[in-house]
């Protein structure tokens, strides 16, 4: 269910949602200084949310570079059998189609 709604999204809303969800990461991280007390729950959840937030920020890059080669690879064809299917890109393991 989840794969379907992955390859139904337009590539690009997906990079917007990616930077949303790095950027609300980076947001939860400072609410989490705020609200927990232990110093080292603090900085546990600290990396936690850095963490998340870079590997989801390098998976829009992924996404983005994948997008633009697929768009080379299909100016390249000559031929008209070709389909959106053919092109697809990864995003957090889930594949997205996508439309030349």
């Amino acid at each position: 269910m989840v794969s379907d709604i992955f390859s139904s999204v337009d590539p690009d809303a997906l990079r917007n949602v990616a930077l949303g969800l790095s950027g609300g990461s980076l947001l939860l991280a400072l609410v989490a200084l705020k609200v927990i007390k232990s110093m080292v729950m603090r900085i546990v959840g600290l990396v936690v949310f850095v963490a998340l937030a870079l590997a989801i920020f390098a998976q829009r890059s992924e996404l983005q570079s994948c997008v633009e080669s697929a768009k080379n690879a299909a100016s390249g064809l000559t031929s008209s059998a070709a389909t959106a299917s053919q092109f697809q890109c990864t995003f957090l393991g889930f594949d997205v189609d996508v439309t030349p």
